[in-house]
């Protein structure tokens, strides 16, 4: 009925190799999927007889490819993290999705763990936010301190005009007041990164200019009079 077209129309998203290789979708009907590749039928009922929990594994991955072809949670160049790793979708097979790593890796994951596994999807929308933590010695005058690093972020290159770019003050630190700044760039990982590094050096010229100072972790240490607050040695001396 109205599934087969759909079926096909998600498809066309994938290689021509990926459809050649792999089985085509003919019905779904009672929630069973008929496949017309003879080999693959063969091959699955072979692994049904002898190897059952074999079976088992390869039906799992081959059904949840169906499913993710169907639900389409991500597509092809999409950068994804599922599981433990995060990369560029490269390719969606029946049996397994391809993610190439920052690192230049590739992995490849069995659709029954992808199709069960929470998905975050990088580039789902056109933008993306970064909080970069700053922070800046308890002699700074706070009002001042966050004009000084909203207008340090405004002109620098990669940040989008919309979503607006925000300063919070956080919270008191072991030696610095906190701050978080706030701004959005494109999605890919490149422009993250590489606003990132941008940012970073806008705020420190700008803290520079400003005098202000981003301190160093500070602990104070206080030296007593160990004859007069040694505890131990006042109880001994009472006891005696």
């Amino acid at each position: 009925g109205k599934i087969k077209p759909l079926i096909y129309s998600r498809l066309r998203l994938y290689s021509r190799e990926t459809i050649n290789d792999y089985a085509r979708i003919a019905t779904v009907r009672d929630d069973w999927l008929e496949v017309v590749k003879k080999h693959e039928l063969k091959y699955l009922l072979v692994s049904r007889q002898h190897h059952p929990k074999l079976f088992q594994d390869i039906f799992k991955n081959f059904l949840a490819g169906i499913l993710l072809l169907l639900n389409q949670p991500f597509q092809i160049n999409d950068q994804i993290i599922v599981s433990d790793y995060e990369g560029t979708v490269e390719e969606i097979t029946i049996r397994s999705t391809h993610i190439r790593t920052y690192q230049g890796e590739q992995i490849v994951i069995p659709n029954s763990i992808v199709f069960t596994s929470p998905i975050n999807v990088l580039t789902h929308r056109d933008f993306r936010r970064s909080d970069l933590a700053i922070g800046l010695d308890y002699n700074t005058p706070l009002p001042r301190a966050r004009q000084v690093l909203q207008m340090a972020i405004a002109d620098v290159d990669g940040i989008l005009d919309y979503p607006a770019t925000e300063v919070d003050v956080v919270g008191f630190g072991d030696s610095a007041i906190d701050f978080i700044v706030r701004y959005w760039t494109r999605p890919e990982k490149v422009h993250v990164r590489q606003t990132q590094t941008k940012v970073i050096l806008a705020l420190k010229e700008a803290c520079d200019d400003a005098d202000f100072s981003i301190p160093y972790p500070i602990r104070t240490i206080y030296h007593f009079d160990q004859d007069k607050f040694d505890d131990y040695f006042h109880s001994d001396k009472a006891a005696s």
